[in-house]
């Protein structure tokens, strides 16, 4: 009876916050094609230019902002997940540095990616591995993905 349950406790838990942060990432990475766009260009807010994708579908209860920016030595793709008051909920944040000028032949790319899964209670941080970061990395993050997104969308 105790092992029971125990059990039946167990599937009562809810998965953690950043279980449900990626699993808005996967339901939009399988449903991207299903959903309406609108495209702007970013004109002066970089070397190289940017644009701004918003993607939203009627039946989805949030929308997704992608920005796109540009640079000589690398670019920045800022992906954010927000309710229709645009609060955040996730921010995919990726950036691209080149070794050389983008009009170089032969250049070698690295890529660094992190995650901001917001929740009502608090804001978690994660490395490209879905590893959390810690306090100091999570609210540096917050910081620069904050103000990106002011930034880019005045």
């Amino acid at each position: 009876m105790t092992q029971t349950l125990i059990f039946l406790l167990l599937l009562s838990i809810e998965p953690t916050s950043s279980g449900k942060c990626f699993d808005l990432l996967d339901e939009f990475e399988k449903e991207k094609g299903s959903f309406s766009t609108d495209s702007f260009d970013l004109v002066g807010h970089s070397t190289e230019g940017g644009t701004v994708t918003v993607y939203r579908q009627q039946k989805k209860s949030w929308l997704v902002i992608d920005i796109l920016l540009y640079g000589e030595m690398g670019k920045i793709n800022t992906t954010y997940w927000v309710d229709k008051n645009l609060t955040f909920m996730l921010v995919r944040r990726s950036e691209f540095s080149y070794d050389k000028g983008i009009a170089e032949k032969e250049i070698k790319v690295s890529e660094s990616t992190t995650y901001l899964c917001y929740t009502p209670n608090e804001t978690l941080g994660y490395d490209s591995n879905r590893k959390e970061l810690n306090t100091s990395q999570t609210n540096e993050l917050k910081k620069t993905t904050d103000r990106f997104f002011q930034e880019e969308t005045k």
